[in-house]
């Protein structure tokens, strides 16, 4: 009598996934997730005006990150961009702080966490 034993590593489907924690929330719906376009570049590059045409097409706000545009004046130090070309969209950290006033990168931090999420916060309520 003769008896054949064979062994064999069985692959795993591309659909199986291991992890319990992965399974368990396979089926569970997903809160879409907020999304932000950064914008970098030099001085004069065009950065603004391309933020403004990102806004005006799409449900957006625009939250300035230049340490220097953050304060009041220096407009054209900073080539800051006029009130009237930002077609009615929302700018935040732009022009709001006193130039001689004591503000620190935590403190430019915070509000522009700020301006987030209450951006995020409008965003969800309108939807």
């Amino acid at each position: 009598m003769t008896f054949s034993v064979s062994m064999y590593k069985q692959t795993m489907s591309l659909l199986d996934i291991p992890s319990g924690v992965l399974k368990s929330n396979f089926f569970r719906p997903r809160r879409e997730k907020d999304k932000v376009v950064i914008l970098l570049g030099a001085t004069g590059t065009g950065k603004s005006r391309l933020s403004i045409d990102l806004a005006t097409r799409f449900p957006a706000e625009i939250i300035n990150s230049d340490k220097i545009q953050v304060h009041a004046g220096l407009d054209i130090a900073t080539n800051k961009i006029p009130e009237e070309e930002r077609c009615g969209i929302p700018h935040h950290l732009l022009g709001v702080i006193h130039p001689h006033a004591d503000f620190t990168a935590t403190d430019f931090v915070d509000m522009a966490s700020m301006s987030w999420l209450r951006f995020c916060h409008a965003a969800r309520s309108q939807s």
